[in-house]
């Protein structure tokens, strides 16, 4: 039976070696084979793993991840170079008033406008939004 792993057609070679140093990491001072035998795959398909020439299928990308401590999307999203917000900041946003909301708006739009090199428009937009959320109260 072929089995499609979607991870493998898209990860590229950064998402390859990233897979591989932690997969390396997770093993700590264990062998190979003994890893293996921990996750229930082969050593050479643990092998293939650290040297990025093949990538786990998604139950064993959920394996991996559980012994990392992190969650699949968060591996997953590690392995592409990206974050995802946790919970803990979701959490935080929830709770924090119309006001506050602003505020965080206004830092990120802040160090949106430095990274493309205006402010104005930012600035503006912030203090119009302030100024008619104290109107409506």
């Amino acid at each position: 039976m072929i089995v499609f792993n979607p991870i493998s057609t898209v990860l590229d070679v950064e998402g390859k070696k990233r897979l591989g140093d932690v997969v390396r990491q997770l093993r700590q001072d264990k062998t190979q084979k003994e890893f293996a035998k921990m996750l229930d795959v082969s050593q050479s398909t643990l092998s293939m793993w650290e040297s990025g020439k093949v990538t786990p299928d998604l139950e064993n990308l959920e394996k991996l991840a559980e012994v990392w401590g992190k969650t699949p999307e968060e591996f997953v999203a590690y392995l592409y170079g990206r974050k995802i917000l946790n919970g803990t900041l979701i959490n935080a946003i929830d709770k924090m008033s119309f006001k506050e909301l602003l505020e965080l708006q206004m830092l990120i739009s802040k160090q949106m406008a430095a990274k493309v090199g205006t402010n104005n428009f930012f600035t503006k937009t912030f203090d119009n939004q302030l100024e008619a959320n104290e109107i409506a109260k």
